[in-house]
């Protein structure tokens, strides 16, 4: 192939002959029993007529592929109205929906209505303890039980429960709202069935309800199904579509009374090429003072970084009411003042889990000196960042000097849960202190475009290349007589650094918690998105090189497109979204290109190959490593949907 795609986010990162866009595996779930392809409903939401029934929602985890996309521009008019009947009260709303990453798969941090809680994974539980749900079944468990042994029983979907028993329970991963309430479920608005069975999985019996505002409602875990209500048929605003229960698919077997009874109710909204979750309450319903100020908190939604949606209140009336002004209700509207600490109507002591140290050490490395004259010494200090515990660390930030990274830039993205420092300073052994100043004012641990987690036990360092030169430093002025013995980072969490005995590199990895894999094994790796034709494979071995038009030395990995349709070109995207490990401690990032599509040729075969360059050693330039001589890759990180990684070791030949 003669094309060339050459991209430069943090480092340069060449796919010759064509560059593609990711998707993501999803959990392995039965098939629904109803057909997936779905009539039409005549009017119809964005491109043409028929396309938003012809696919349903995906299932959890399959729509949270990280990219950036703006969502709705525009809020939308409100149109939702409460999905049950009876009140909807403080005991009514048992769970809500988790903005981080709505996927069933825990990740440490759960974001909901404006509000971010991040637990210690290998620390202890929740005051008041731990409730976990999973198709095994449920069970609590008391404060002092960390949530790693929880998770190593093999619960993926925890919730949280609070310090006095309320009723209010987050969990990590939930796709939408559970309503405990007896009775029946009401459409939410006007719309068309679009689907009435069960999904073969926890949902158990499941309606779907496509509004022509663009949306679908889906109310899950019903004991039974009101009559009228099939596919095809128009319901209204109100209209009882079922009993609510608490139905589950277990072992292959529909069952009644899995759950306690309640209704998941969870929002889709269709941009015109597939199916995004979103929230009806919105991320934050008491931004203000204002509309401006209001709509600008929208936008920081989280759920932002997982399918470039952005949640706004949906709700007609501004919070679930009826459609009939003459049923009896309670309103209910909980005020900001009882939204203390991520917890409705509770303590504020409840917000430990914000401030709960996360499992993450900082480096000092390869500290450099030199006298500046006038009785001044100037220090360096690169700093390199390592995941302590046993599970893979959800990408955060650090901040050093918020205004400086909001005026440069170099926090956008960064979730409202980011450890901002408020000080930085050098501790020496006179007792005197001197300030110390980071570059960049932010940095980012792990990928948070990617949903890159920071992997156990593999000490990295944040890399930020401007013109060339590398960004990841501590720079400090101290007295000649003075000596510096710890540089100190503090904010809600502190982290200290010893300066006494600072190593010129990073610790070595230790893949005793990963899989390690021979490059061969490359080959069962998915190169390019389902759904098309072509046909794309590794070829199983590397080979190191020098790449003229680069003047650098990297790693080649060989692969081979095939369009097996002997009549027309297929397009094809590809898909290669991972993380390099560099000797020295450098994580480097590939980048999913969203809109990227490739044409290839009938009947063609196209060789290609994707190139991992050398870490650039010289220290004249970006001091990177102590060496003239450029540094191979040694292993490549292959991620999967839920932060585990594959470890292919590039043991790879030079070439002849």
């Amino acid at each position: 192939m003669s094309r060339a795609v050459k991209l430069w986010w943090t480092l340069v990162m060449v796919f010759v002959a064509a560059c593609g866009s990711g998707t993501q595996s999803s959990p392995v779930l039965p098939t629904p029993t109803q057909a997936e392809v779905i009539p039409s409903t005549g009017s119809q939401f964005g491109g043409d007529a028929q396309v938003p029934l012809q696919n349903r929602p995906a299932f959890p985890g399959d729509y949270c592929d990280g990219a950036n996309r703006p969502g709705p521009a525009e809020p939308p008019a409100p149109f939702l109205y409460q999905p049950f009947e009876g009140s909807f009260t403080e005991d009514s709303w048992a769970a809500q929906m988790d903005h981080d990453q709505p996927v069933y798969r825990q990740n440490g941090v759960i974001a909901t209505l404006g509000e971010s809680l991040r637990y210690d994974v290998s620390g202890p539980g929740l005051a008041g303890g731990t409730k976990v749900y999973g198709t095994s079944g449920n069970q609590w468990f008391e404060p002092g039980v960390s949530y790693a042994s929880v998770i190593q029983q093999g619960y993926h979907i925890l919730a949280y429960q609070s310090r006095s028993f309320e009723t209010y329970l987050y969990y990590d991963g939930h796709d939408g709202h559970d309503f405990a309430i007896a009775g029946k479920a009401l459409a939410a608005a006007g719309g068309r069935v679009v689907f009435k069975g069960d999904y073969g999985n926890a949902l158990g019996r499941v309606v779907e309800i496509y509004h022509p505002q663009g949306y679908l409602t889906r109310y899950a875990h019903l004991a039974s199904f009101d009559s009228g209500i099939e596919v095809g048929t128009q319901a209204i605003a109100g209209q009882p579509i079922g009993t609510i229960g608490g139905s589950a698919v277990v072992g292959g077997k529909l069952t009644d009374d899995y759950w306690g009874p309640h209704l998941h109710f969870s929002v889709f909204r269709w941009t015109g090429g597939e199916w995004h979750i979103t929230d009806p309450f919105g991320w934050d319903p008491w931004a203000g003072p204002d509309q401006q100020s209001n709509l600008e908190k929208q936008r920081e939604d989280p759920l932002l970084r997982c399918n470039g949606e952005v949640s706004y209140n949906l709700w007609a009336g501004g919070w679930p009411q009826p459609v009939t002004k003459t049923v009896a209700v309670t309103p209910f509207y909980p005020p900001q003042d009882r939204y203390i600490g991520g917890w409705l109507g509770e303590e504020a002591e409840t917000k430990a889990p914000e401030t709960q140290p996360v499992p993450l050490t900082i480096h000092g490395v390869n500290y450099k000196t030199k006298d500046v004259g006038e009785g001044w010494i100037e220090g360096k200090l690169h700093l390199g960042f390592e995941n302590t515990s046993d599970e893979p660390l959800p990408p955060l930030c650090l901040i050093f000097d918020k205004e400086r990274a909001e005026m440069g830039g170099w926090s956008r993205g960064c979730p409202e849960d980011s450890i901002l420092i408020e000080e930085v300073y050098v501790e020496t052994a006179e007792g005197k202190t001197y300030p110390a100043e980071v570059s960049p004012p932010a940095i980012e641990i792990g990928d948070l475009a990617l949903n890159l987690p920071v992997l156990p036990h593999v000490p990295f360092r944040h890399i930020e290349i401007i013109m060339g030169y590398v960004f990841d430093t501590v720079q400090f002025r101290f007295a000649q007589a003075a000596h510096p013995t710890a540089l100190v980072l503090k904010g809600p969490i502190e982290f200290r650094v010893d300066l006494t005995n600072v190593p010129p590199t990073l610790p070595q990895p230790d893949f005793s918690h990963a899989t390690v894999e021979p490059i061969s094994e490359l080959t069962k790796e998915p190169l390019l998105k389902p759904g098309g034709n072509v046909q794309g494979t590794f070829a199983g071995f590397c080979v190191h090189k020098y790449f003229p038009g680069f003047y650098q030395d990297g790693i080649a990995l060989p692969y081979t497109l095939v369009n097996p349709n002997s009549l027309d070109k297929e397009p094809y995207e590809m898909h290669f979204s991972h993380a390099i490990y560099y000797p020295g401690g450098l994580l480097r990032y590939f980048i999913d290109f969203t809109d990227a599509t490739f044409n290839i040729g009938p009947g063609q075969t196209e060789q290609g190959q994707i190139l991992l360059f050398d870490a650039d050693a010289d220290p004249d330039n970006d001091e990177i490593l102590e060496s003239e001589d450029s540094v191979r890759a040694s292993h490549l990180f292959v991620f999967t949907e839920d932060g585990r990684a594959t470890v292919y070791e590039l043991d790879c030949s030079d070439e002849q």
